[in-house]
């Protein structure tokens, strides 16, 4: 990753310069609500407006740092902001075999009803972190039930408009190893209503496939990706085993 030269700016000034002229007065509003999310080879994780400038590179536009350049062999997959199917995407970053996996969980923004102050939500793990769509900290309280956090966010403390945040936690218990050496990862979804679920996991590359169920829809080295469709009450269980390290 490099900072991105003075023609790629000139570029992205250019591009936002005419997105402004033909009036797309809206779409720069929603650039500040809305990301998209470019996944790296190195495992960095990036979320910003994201353009290719015809020249091997994404560029990476964000409010919080800037613009940035990234070469396409370095990037493994693109979730785009805007999708014709909307998808439930959560993803999961395997450290090692013993440590908490990272997980970035998308939950939607409930209505506000009179007088309500907060709302609450119940995730799995440590909560270390949420955002809105654009990148921007959410303040909240947490409170740990067993393995579940309660997590109570204000509705004042969210700017207007936003109806998803991402929350970031640290997992235990979707990791385990069996005598062999082997390490598998899994996790479970039934969805309350019918829709698609995206399921994005993060692995070391290093560490080779011996199996993973159901077919991935996409697979990169250290990256595997989900997305499915799902009825109501549908369970869906990816699942990763990983050969014993050597």
């Amino acid at each position: 990753m490099q900072s991105v030269n003075p023609n790629a700016k000139k570029r992205r000034a250019i591009l936002l310069g005419a997105a402004v002229l033909l009036g797309s007065l809206a779409a720069a509003v929603a650039l500040a609500r809305e990301v998209d999310t470019l996944f790296l080879r190195d495992g960095s994780v990036l979320k910003g407006y994201v353009l290719e400038d015809g020249q091997g590179n994404y560029l990476v536009y964000s409010q919080h740092y800037g613009e940035v350049a990234v070469g396409t062999p370095e990037a493994l997959y693109l979730v785009p902001k805007e999708e014709s199917f909307p998808f439930l995407t959560e993803s999961y970053i395997l450290i090692d075999a013993v440590s908490d996996v990272i997980s970035t969980l998308q939950r939607d923004v409930p209505e506000r009803e009179a007088e309500t102050l907060a709302f609450n939500l119940l995730v799995s793990g440590a909560v270390d972190g949420i955002h809105d769509p654009g990148g921007a900290p959410v303040p909240f309280q947490s409170d740990p039930i067993g393995s579940l956090t309660k997590v109570t966010i204000r509705f004042d403390d969210l700017r207007a408009g936003i109806k998803k945040i991402s929350v970031t936690t640290r997992q235990k218990d979707l990791l385990s190893v069996d005598e062999s050496g082997a390490t598998t990862f899994r996790i479970a979804y039934t969805l309350d209503q019918d829709g698609g679920i995206r399921v994005i996991v993060k692995h070391p590359c290093e560490w080779k496939i011996q199996a993973a169920t159901p077919a991935p829809s996409h697979q990169f080295e250290g990256l595997i990706v989900w997305e499915t469709k799902l009825k109501r009450q549908q369970n869906f269980k990816p699942t990763i085993t990983f050969h014993a390290a050597k």
